[in-house]
């Protein structure tokens, strides 16, 4: 009998270990592996730059930071690395971001030189869109090489498997991703949203033939029982209707702390509420120096976000328009900024003189300024470009930066950055040619 109770109690304790180690079965180990594409106008990059990314978004996604966190079993790693030749380095429209994406020899990372759209026209770090269609993500080179690069990789993967944003206490998931330490998976559902399968053949070969992310590691049970325990964490991984960004509070954080970041899928137009000209002031001197080389792009829009119209401060932003191998684009639209908030004249004289240049990087990167700026004069020099316009491609572009600026004009830069989803945008469809590719 004592035999007979004992193999019962055996029994029922398998039992349990079974249907206990069925319920958590998703939580264990699971591996992702993407391709990184890097534009062939984009500098080298070494493979154990992308390895140190993919490691530390591995392990913030993995270790538990304490409150409002879960240690997410998921280790994100690189296939391999290709450049391609399809596409622009410099993206400042839908159509260009599109052409990345179809062209960027099936990468799932693709590294670019500038990211000036996400939804919204800004100085950008990266942009995962549009979300939950597991489509390839960008990142640009300067974002790719910085302390951030494993925090922000992990953030855009969320957004292409499906996850909104998400800022209470310094989420992955938080709409700046400014800091290293924004590195926590709130709930359990996003965890299993993060550790979304990917289907297809993990092998280093050809760009266009084999797929550019696949997981490797096939979990067991992810079916009712996961989806129960799921719910008992009382959420879902489906995301809320996007209803804008809630603005943040910088109180406290020096200008040098918020300088040493790349802007996310938001730019912070609520910063000249907490900085003034004495903070611009430290900006202009950030601009030259080497141990900010990487976040000039940050550094030019908190200029144009924050100053009051000094002189000073719009000749800093001429004069950077001027050099060999700068951020033009982001300069031309922190005048733009400059010229929205503070009605200066002379930024908005030397966007228009910048435009008038027909042709060039500088005149597309003008364009952007005169659309940010909001200003009737700018509307006006928009619209006769875009009548001019033989191009079909620039045509449509000039069209849609020119009621952008009407749209600014109308409810203001805080409110463009804020809810982007209310900016009336035309899909585009525009038809690139493949380009060439290559194993780095």
């Amino acid at each position: 009998m004592k035999r007979l109770l004992h193999y019962s109690f055996f029994i029922t304790f398998c039992g349990v270990l079974f249907a206990t180690s069925s319920a958590y079965a998703q939580f264990l180990a699971h591996e992702t592996r993407m391709r990184v594409g890097r534009h062939i106008d984009v500098d080298f990059i070494p493979a154990a730059t992308h390895d140190t990314a993919f490691a530390n978004a591995s392990t913030a996604l993995q270790v538990d930071n304490g409150s409002h966190d879960h240690a997410c079993s998921l280790t994100l790693t690189r296939l391999d690395s290709w450049w391609f030749g399809g596409g622009d380095d410099k993206v400042d429209d839908q159509a260009e971001y599109e052409a990345v994406q179809n062209n960027a020899s099936d990468a799932y990372v693709n590294i670019v030189n500038e990211v000036n759209w996400c939804l919204v026209d800004g100085a950008f770090g990266g942009c995962g869109w549009p979300q939950g269609a597991r489509k390839p993500f960008l990142v640009t080179r300067n974002l790719a090489t910085s302390p951030q690069a494993g925090i922000v990789y992990a953030h855009e993967f969320g957004h292409t498997v499906g996850l909104g944003h998400d800022d209470k206490g310094r989420q992955i998931m938080d709409p700046d991703v400014l800091r290293t330490n924004d590195n926590k998976v709130r709930r359990w559902a996003d965890c299993k949203t993060f550790r979304t399968v990917f289907n297809g053949t993990c092998k280093i070969g050809n760009a266009g033939s084999d797929p550019a992310i696949c997981t490797p590691i096939v979990v067991l049970n992810t079916g009712a029982s996961s989806a129960a325990t799921l719910a008992s964490e009382g959420s879902t991984a489906t995301p809320e209707p996007f209803e804008g960004f809630e603005e943040k509070d910088y109180r406290g954080v020096p200008i040098e702390k918020l300088a040493s970041s790349h802007f996310v899928d938001r730019i912070p137009a609520e910063v000249e509420d907490y900085y003034g000209q004495q903070d611009v002031a430290k900006l202009r001197d950030m601009l030259y120096d080497p141990a900010y080389d990487k976040y000039r792009r940050t550094i030019l829009s908190l200029i144009g976000l924050i100053s009051n119209g000094a002189s000073e401060d719009v000749q800093a932003l001429t004069s950077y328009t001027m050099q060999e191998g700068g951020n033009i684009s982001a300069a031309m639209m922190a005048l733009g900024y400059i010229a929205n908030r503070t009605g200066n004249k002379r930024a908005l004289r030397f966007l228009l003189k910048s435009y008038k240049k027909k042709g060039g990087r500088m005149a597309e990167a003008a364009a952007l300024g005169l659309s940010l700026s909001g200003i009737g004069d700018a509307h006006e020099a928009l619209s006769r470009g875009k009548r001019a316009e033989r191009d079909s491609k620039r045509k449509h572009r000039l069209g849609r930066i020119a009621s952008q600026n009407r749209y600014i004009a109308k409810v203001g830069l805080r409110e463009y950055y804020r809810n982007p989803q209310k900016m009336k945008r035309r899909a585009l469809s525009v038809q690139t040619q493949e380009g060439d590719s290559g194993r780095e």
